[in-house]
C-alpha cells in the first residue's frame, strides 16, 4: 500500500495542494495529514493568510527543481472533494515533512493510522518549540486552522 507512484508536476495550488499528471488524468492533490494557511483565492476581496505565500514559494522551490516526483498513498486514497491523499515525495525526500519542519503547516486531518504520523508530529513539535513561521504568531494556529483577523468583505443582496 506504501509504494510510490511517480507524477508530473502542472502547477502548485497552494502550501498543500498541487496539480498533476498521474496516470494520464490532471488530478488534484491533498498532501496528507498537513494544513497550510490559505490562500484565500475564493474570497472575494481577501488577501492569503499570513504564510500562505510562503509555503506556496517553498512547495514551488521543492518541486521545480526535482528530477522525481511521486505520491505516496495511505491509508484513503481520495478525500470526499475528489482529490487525491497522499505524502508527497521530491527526490525522495517527504515534502510534507519539510513544510512541517519550516513552520509553514500543522499537522491535521488524522482519521486513521498514517505511515509518517509519528515524524509529522515531531516535526510540529519542533517548529513550534522554535517558532518558526506560523508558530511565531501568538493564537494563529488554532484546532481548524489559522486564524487570520482580516476582515472578510461580506456580500449582501438587497
Amino acid at each position: 500500500m506504501h509504494q510510490r507512484e511517480r507524477v508530473k508536476l502542472l502547477t502548485v495550488t497552494d502550501g498543500d495542494t498541487i496539480v498533476v499528471n498521474w496516470h494520464g488524468k490532471r488530478e488534484r492533490v491533498r498532501l496528507l495529514l498537513i494544513d497550510s494557511p490559505e490562500m484565500n483565492y475564493s474570497l472575494k476581496d481577501s488577501s492569503p493568510d499570513p504564510y500562505a505565500f510562503e509555503a506556496k514559494i517553498f512547495l514551488e522551490n521543492e518541486l521545480l527543481l526535482a528530477e522525481t516526483i511521486e505520491l505516496e498513498f495511505d491509508s484513503q486514497q481520495r478525500d470526499n472533494h475528489g482529490r487525491l491523499l497522499a505524502h508527497l515525495f521530491a527526490d525522495g525526500k517527504n515534502v510534507n515533512l519539510a513544510l512541517l519542519d519550516e513552520g509553514l503547516a500543522r499537522y491535521a486531518f488524522e482519521f486513521a493510522e498514517y505511515k509518517y504520523s509519528a515524524d509529522y508530529k515531531e516535526a510540529e513539535r519542533k517548529a513550534k518549540e522554535k517558532k518558526r513561521n506560523i508558530w511565531s504568531r501568538e493564537n494563529y494556529v488554532t484546532q481548524r486552522g489559522f486564524y487570520n483577523p482580516q476582515p472578510k468583505r461580506i456580500m449582501r443582496l438587497r
